[in-house]
């Protein structure tokens, strides 16, 4: 498979998602704590779901829409999650993330979200990333913020999990804020 460079941080390795992975997604994602948080995630989330991901995954790459992580502990090969870039070509490119519930509260996350978020200012043209959390997912409004992200608003998003529209709060971080904090490597 394809995909975005790999990245390395102190403690993770991010690179492309593999087919082997279509198992770890499963077990990850069917979990009500994981899969209500996201958009895109169907509940109950079974082998074949994460067989049509990767493959989706694998479709798309060529294109260049998408960049897609998959986290893993460095030196390991075991899924822990994903990140992505989303619409890089579009007006509103939108990072998106999550880690199976195992791994919360390590500040994985945010190593990982840091490292995208340097690599998507470093390799576009786009002077702005979105994001946003569905409301309650205060973890995620805290990695966002410590990334620099701002709350654009309140507005409702489709959770696939829930089938229905959720509020979620949207955010934005403007390459000058990331750039004052974070000069480009």
């Amino acid at each position: 498979m394809s995909g975005p460079a790999p990245l390395l941080t102190e403690r993770l390795w991010l690179n492309a998602i593999r087919r082997d992975d279509a198992a770890r997604l499963a077990l990850l994602c069917n979990n009500w704590n994981v899969a209500r948080w996201l958009a895109r995630v169907p509940f109950p989330y079974g082998l074949e779901d994460g067989i049509a991901f990767c493959n989706l995954i694998e479709e798309t790459a060529p294109a260049g829409q998408d960049m897609v992580w998959a986290i893993r502990r460095r030196g390991e090969t075991n899924l822990l999650g994903l990140i992505s870039v989303t619409n890089l070509h579009g007006e509103e490119p939108e990072l998106g993330y999550w880690l199976g519930q195992p791994y919360w509260g390590q500040r994985l996350m945010s190593e990982a979200a840091k490292a995208v978020v340097q690599v998507f200012f470093n390799t576009t043209a786009h002077p702005r990333l979105y994001s946003g959390a569905f409301e309650g997912n205060d973890a995620s409004l805290r990695i966002q913020a410590a990334l620099g992200f701002t709350e654009t608003g309140l507005g409702r998003r489709w959770c696939m999990a829930r089938g229905e529209d959720i509020a979620h709060h949207f955010s934005v971080l403007e390459r000058a804020v990331w750039d004052a904090h974070n000069p480009p490597t």
